[in-house]
């Protein structure tokens, strides 16, 4: 910002697919406004609700600008943001990958309108080109971080699936030899709701019977005392 002579700058991230901006880096010179000093470092912004622009519309303009508060034909939202803050002109600078933007830096000038010199401008985007570089990086970064918590998610979700497929089968095992050492079909069932609920970490687990006498489903087997319980009042659930 010292470089130009301006009242303050700032270097945004562009986050076309939530439609946002966050201010990432920010200079405020000893000329700023009372509320141009007060710190904007981290807020992050809707586009279209501050300053009336979408992610199709920012991609559409050329990578440097000049917005002026008496421009009768920048957006009302826009027009409105520089009031806020007292900014009479704004050099822009639009930072592209593959022809996306990915940030910008901003050059405000609040003490009066400000026409900005060629010298300036081209000033302005050597240092733009340089903020470029560890934007990128950290774009590039976030993205492999994205990817790899995607592929450690995705190889936890087959190591739970083996699990709990390898405790499907060793239940079936178990199952097979409680049928046959069973004295009767209470001591059976009771053999099945157990291992049940202790394999899988089920809060209740219950065998229940259709009784065509009784048009309902009856409970004949059930899990600790709650099932117990359950058993001794005769618990049934009527059909439809």
């Amino acid at each position: 910002g010292q470089l130009i002579d301006c009242t303050s700058a700032y270097v945004s991230t562009l986050d076309l697919d939530n439609n946002t901006t966050t201010v990432v880096a920010e200079y405020i010179g000893p000329e700023a406004t009372d509320v141009e000093r007060i710190s904007d470092l981290g807020t992050t912004y809707n586009l279209t609700e501050e300053f009336g622009m979408t992610g199709d519309s920012l991609g559409a303009l050329d990578d440097v600008f000049v917005i002026q508060s008496d421009d009768e034909t920048i957006a009302t939202e826009e027009r409105a943001h520089m009031a806020r803050y007292g900014a009479k002109s704004i050099l822009e600078i639009l930072l592209t990958v593959d022809s996306e933007p990915i940030a910008e830096v901003e050059y405000w000038e609040s003490r009066r309108k400000r026409e900005f010199k060629k010298e300036d401008i081209e000033l302005a985007q050597a240092v733009a080109r340089q903020v470029a570089v560890p934007i990128k990086n950290a774009r590039l970064f976030q993205q492999a971080m994205h990817e790899i918590q995607e592929r450690e998610a995705l190889e936890q979700q087959i190591q739970e699936s083996f699990e709990r497929r390898g405790r499907q089968v060793r239940l079936s095992a178990q199952l097979s030899k409680d049928i046959v050492a069973a004295t009767d079909l209470t001591d059976l069932y009771q053999r099945v709701v157990t291992p049940e609920k202790d394999q899988f970490g089920f809060y209740h687990t219950q065998l229940l019977r259709y009784e065509p006498s009784l048009d309902s489903i009856v409970l004949i087997a059930g899990y600790g005392e709650i099932g117990r319980q359950m058993l001794e009042d005769g618990h049934k659930m009527p059909m439809g």
